[in-house]
């Protein structure tokens, strides 16, 4: 996605993980990567790494100071990664509304929010089931476009 956006020619190095590859950005044997803050963030406390963009729409509360890569110059450069809670296809309405509403008002609790600044994390969340489809199905167009324009393979 960067490749394409900022029209430059970089190389993918596969790693089995964000650990290795962040000893190899700390040790000089890569020079950038994309990770979430969760396992970026204690090297960046220590001034181990700078952080250049977010690749979030907003910038991240985390990082006030981080401009989003959209303010870098990359039009339509946006992902994150994220977690839901799923339900199988055909789970009672009922079901999901009694989770979705549990789910959503512990969310909205300051304790329960407070626990996930350790790990570097923004908490959002979703006005309803059906709104929260909608971005998961948004997510997927947008990736399915764009490996459709990138021509990215699997690589076995």
């Amino acid at each position: 996605m960067l490749k394409d956006a900022a029209k430059i020619d970089i190389v993918h190095v596969p790693y089995k993980g964000s650990n290795p590859a962040l000893t190899d950005l700390v040790g000089g044997r890569v020079q950038m990567m994309f990770d979430s803050i969760i396992t970026s963030m204690p090297l960046i406390r220590a001034g181990k790494l700078r952080p250049l963009a977010v690749t979030t729409a907003r910038r991240t509360k985390i990082l006030p100071d981080v401009p989003t890569m959209i303010e870098a110059g990359y039009e339509n450069f946006e992902t994150s990664v994220w977690f839901g809670v799923l339900a199988p296809r055909k789970t009672p309405r009922a079901v999901i509304e009694r989770v979705a509403g549990a789910i959503s008002a512990s969310l909205s609790d300051p304790k329960v929010v407070a626990r996930f600044e350790p790990l570097s994390m923004d908490v959002m969340r979703s006005e309803s089931p059906e709104k929260f489809q909608e971005f998961f199905r948004r997510d997927i167009q947008r990736w399915k476009a764009t490996v459709a324009k990138t021509g990215v393979k699997v690589e076995k």
